[in-house]
């Protein structure tokens, strides 16, 4: 049995209604009792008369297609007959494009055994171009009239091989604003759409109707929100929107992109799906919308950085601190001129501050004309071990080195919020021990500073160990920033893996450093902090905080300065930086290749 879908309207009739029911009366069908019911049993509110028009058009076609349904074989026999050539499918039904054959077998079977029993409903192509020039180009030149209603008939009647089916032409079908939102609305309860055709219809229906977009999920019977995201589509890349079409990218996955600048969203787009390096990867939209969020976190982590990059030179220039290139003003013995927040006061305040460089992360580190004042040590002063590395100074008029991109602390009693990596870093000038060993633990000879750093002196040791403590702190500098941005955007799936992870490194992480960090991340993970949120049943904010505490642990062992002398991260902890980059959040530097265990490589993948 067919299914016939009825779209009910309720809207205001007018004029309109009398000219179709003087049209039906005419026909001798029977049109005019029913046209006259609807008119009686519709709501009296007022409306704009374009609206009401097109209210009373949408009511007709309804009408018409319940006519042609009720006629008997009879009354359909004598109805005149029209080749399949010249019909065309209307070119604002996309229901054409996605007609199955096999779905259509048993209709075009009883099609050759009985004949058509139901006329399709057709209207001039003349007619049609008449209400809008721009159809001309979309209906064949061929074609004599054009389907109002019974596309799934034609396609059937194709199958069946006959060569004319009977017809009943309807010029007052023939206006586009009708035909816009009865396909519509049809197609979409029965699912015939792609969710780029739906949003091509609500762009059609708005033209047409000349409504207000919050009106239009009415007009079909659909939620607003839902035709708010459908539209959204739109705004994508035509690349983006063929995938959207053919299923490869989800809506969802897809309006993400929309979260970057309007110019990155197809680059964005291409580097996800050249990411994916399984042969089935493009047929998974799991996979694919996997891929597509850590571009779109790449895209969106460039972005901000490029704004703290901006806010930091800003910064430098309204303090008249040049910026320089180390390498350049202080050769191999840059890593001396190096400055630590702490030390930064007293060089400033000494005039002695040679000026400073922003990273591509927006990050500002600075540099002293003479030695940096921690290796400015008297021959005969026994160097102090200086521990942790030094946190933020306060009351600071000029970007600190570790301030989190965006926020630039500059100007009176500001702090920074950078949390001081558990570096045990030996002062350079230090002699080591007698056993090869710095008092810290890290061994001389087997130190290789990062591929992007400059080489140590053969006879200064010491300068290794201070590139590669510098390369392990600019990495958990990054990397923090990554947390930051997954603690405030992150999904039920991160959240689980990165709690899982912090369970089973129980071994290896320091409790007591990943609070210390947590706290630095702005989640406060005290047991009275905790005690509190667990009371007032914020889940989202339980959420945040436990993840913030999980990921602070993890990285409290990452950051250890033993590994910045030789080895790799136990398995857990390479598995958190790899998230961090494979979430598209942060870029692995040649510091964190050198720690990662590439037999295991891509395991959280």
């Amino acid at each position: 049995m067919r299914q016939v879908t009825i779209v009910l309207l309720n809207g205001p009739q007018d004029a309109d209604v009398v000219h179709h029911q003087e049209v039906y009366m005419a026909r001798g069908k029977g049109g005019a009792s029913a046209a006259a019911r609807a008119a009686a049993g519709a709501p009296t509110r007022t409306s704009a008369p374009g609206a009401m028009a097109a209210a009373a058009g949408v009511q007709v076609f309804e009408e018409a297609r319940t006519e042609a349904e009720s006629m008997t074989p009879l009354q359909v026999a004598e109805l005149p007959r029209i080749p399949l050539s010249q019909i065309a499918p209307h070119p604002l039904n996309p229901e054409h494009r996605h007609i199955d054959a096999e779905e259509l077998q048993a209709l075009a079977a009883d099609i050759k055994r009985r004949g058509l029993l139901t006329p399709i409903l057709v209207a001039s192509r003349d007619k049609v171009v008449s209400y809008d020039a721009d159809l001309d180009t979309q209906i064949p030149k061929s074609a004599q009239v054009v389907l109002a209603d019974g596309h799934r008939r034609w396609g059937a009647a194709q199958l069946a091989g006959v060569e004319d089916v009977p017809y009943l032409l309807r010029e007052d079908l023939a206006d586009p604003s009708i035909a816009a939102e009865v396909f519509l609305a049809s197609n979409i309860h029965h699912q015939r759409l792609t969710p780029i055709e739906e949003a091509q219809g609500y762009v059609r229906l708005q033209r047409y109707r000349k409504v207000k977009q919050s009106e239009l999920g009415a007009l079909v019977g659909v939620s607003q929100p839902r035709v708010s995201k459908t539209l959204k589509l739109l705004e994508l890349p035509a690349v983006v929107q063929t995938a959207v079409s053919a299923g490869t990218v989800s809506p969802h996955a897809a309006r993400e992109l929309l979260t970057v600048p309007a110019d990155t969203r197809e680059q964005t787009y291409l580097a996800a799906i050249e990411s994916l390096t399984g042969a089935d990867d493009l047929d998974r939209p799991a996979r694919v919308a996997d891929a597509l969020r850590a571009a779109v976190n790449a895209a969106r982590r460039t972005v901000e950085e490029a704004k703290a990059a901006d806010k930091a030179r800003q910064a430098l220039a309204e303090n008249s601190i040049p910026e320089i290139d180390p390498d350049a003003v202080f050769g191999s013995e840059e890593w001396q001129h190096q400055l630590r927040d702490s030390e930064l006061d007293e060089v400033r305040n000494a005039g002695e501050l040679a000026g400073a460089v922003v990273q591509s992360t927006g990050r500002v580190v600075y540099y002293s004309t003479p030695p940096a004042p921690r290796y400015r040590v008297a021959e005969d002063t026994e160097p102090a071990q200086t521990g942790a590395v030094d946190a933020d100074p306060t009351n600071s008029d000029i970007p600190m080195e570790y301030d989190e991109p965006g926020t630039t602390t500059v100007g009176e009693g500001k702090t920074n919020t950078h949390i001081p990596m558990e570096y045990d870093t030996p002062e350079p000038g230090a002699a080591a021990e007698e056993s090869g060993e710095y008092s810290n633990g890290i061994s001389v000879a087997p130190v290789q500073p990062a591929a992007d750093q400059p080489i140590a002196p053969a006879e200064a040791p010491a300068a290794a160990i201070e590139i590669a403590l510098r390369a392990g702190e600019e990495a958990h500098h990054g990397r923090v920033e990554a947390m930051r941005r997954i603690v405030a955007d992150h999904n039920q799936s991160t959240l689980l893996d990165v709690l899982a992870d912090a369970v089973l490194a129980t071994e290896w992480i320091d409790v007591d450093l990943g609070q210390q960090l947590a706290s630095g991340l702005g989640h406060d993970v005290s047991p009275t902090a905790v005690e509190h949120l667990l009371l007032e049943g914020r889940r989202v904010d339980v959420h945040r905080t436990a993840l913030a505490a999980a990921l602070a642990a993890l990285e409290a062992e990452a950051a250890r300065s033993t590994y910045a002398a030789d080895g790799t991260w136990p398995i857990v902890i390479q598995r958190h930086v790899q998230r961090l980059a494979a979430l598209g959040h942060y870029r692995l530097t040649p510091f964190d290749e050198a720690r990662l265990d590439t037999t295991h490589r891509g395991a959280d993948r």
